[in-house]
């Protein structure tokens, strides 16, 4: 007999959450410092030791050269993130399977089961290469069974289109921290159907944090305080301003700059933004060579 998965997570370029359907309702599963959403963050301290969520969060500020976030956004590029204190090397999959395994351990710790199948949710916009990366991921983290689910179409289910109305088309688009989908989807006879979708993959809610940075609190702050705004204004208390303005959370999601990304086979990386001259030394590597520029202003 086949049992239903009933377990499903959000895998989320700045912040990951997973829920199981209890029968009757959706539960979130908190995570051990009993928050429901975990940040897709990886942090290496001076023992070597490897953290997952918030401690990982919170370093991305002040250790840059040993945290790292938003790896989702390089799932399927030929790229290696560098702890520089241990020298450990991981690819984006390694560093989704850290998430992934907290998440489990949630599970374990609130319910005492030991989890081995879960629906994932990946962006539309996901190519193959995505997808097959991702579901690495999730062996490497001990699950069995991990069936991909296109986000909109996780949201157009939570809603609840297949219930009941007349058949007719929906367009279910999705906002994210990092990423942007949208999907034409057709509900006929309480069947869900994918028309089109798509996406961009580099385009979330990330890049409106930095636009408040760049043009709302970098010229307030040198208006002000010309003397402050070289000195104490830097581009992650910057940023810390640009992403509390938009969320009621006080603390930002994923790490202080939209991080470096490179397609397979290509050496593009995306340009970093910062208020002062303070020089950015991103750790991405893709292809083997280092992406970034060796100063993040512009």
């Amino acid at each position: 007999m086949t049992r239903m998965i009933d377990f499903g997570i959000d895998l989320g370029v700045t912040k990951s959450v997973i829920a199981r359907w209890t029968g009757t309702r959706t539960e979130v599963v908190k995570n051990n410092e009993g928050r429901e959403t975990t940040p897709s963050a990886v942090w290496i301290d001076k023992s070597k030791r490897l953290f997952v969520g918030s401690r990982a969060e919170e370093r991305l500020e002040d250790d840059q050269d040993n945290a790292t976030g938003e790896f989702k956004l390089q799932m399927g590029a030929d790229s290696v993130f560098t702890f520089a204190r241990s020298g450990r090397r991981m690819k984006p999959e390694e560093l989704t399977a850290e998430v992934l395994r907290s998440l489990k351990r949630d599970v374990f710790q609130r319910t005492g089961e030991e989890l081995r199948a879960a629906a994932i949710t990946i962006p539309a916009a996901f190519d193959l290469s995505q997808c097959k990366v991702t579901i690495r991921a999730a062996e490497l983290a001990g699950f069995v069974l991990s069936p991909l689910l296109t986000e909109p179409v996780a949201a157009a289910i939570a809603y609840g289109l297949p219930s009941g109305g007349e058949d007719r088309f929906w367009l279910v688009y999705d906002l994210g921290g990092g990423t942007f989908d949208a999907a034409a989807i057709q509900v006929r006879d309480g069947v869900i159907q994918v028309v089109n979708h798509g996406g961009d993959n580099h385009l979330g809610g990330k890049l409106i944090d930095s636009e408040i940075v760049d043009q709302l609190l970098v010229p307030a702050g040198q208006r002000s305080s010309p003397a402050r705004s070289a000195s104490k204004m830097t581009p992650v208390r910057l940023w810390r301003k640009g992403s509390t303005a938009t969320r009621p959370s006080p603390t930002p999601s994923g790490s202080p700059f939209p991080a470096a990304r490179c397609t397979s086979g290509s050496r593009r990386a995306r340009r970093f933004r910062c208020a002062s001259a303070s020089p950015i030394t991103p750790q991405w590597t893709c292809g083997g060579v280092r992406v970034g520029r060796s100063s993040g202003c512009r």
